[in-house]
């Protein structure tokens, strides 16, 4: 998956995503969420807020990255 490709997160978070995948979540959800990662590993978390918050649909997925 791009979360294995593209990221650092460990295994079990990445299992963990595909298993919501599969599950039914919202494909757009995850994409966000991985765009979120990347932004976060190759800039800062700041960025990525910023990035995040420019999505339209993305206002769920900000307010769970305030940890």
């Amino acid at each position: 998956t791009y979360f294995t490709l593209a990221t650092n997160l460990p295994e079990e978070v990445v299992k963990e995503k595909e298993t919501k995948l599969n599950g039914g979540e919202n494909p757009s959800k995850i994409k966000h969420e991985l765009a979120f990662q990347i932004v976060t590993e190759m800039y800062n978390k700041k960025d990525a807020k910023k990035a995040c918050s420019n999505l339209a649909d993305s206002t769920e997925i900000c307010s769970l990255k305030d940890k």
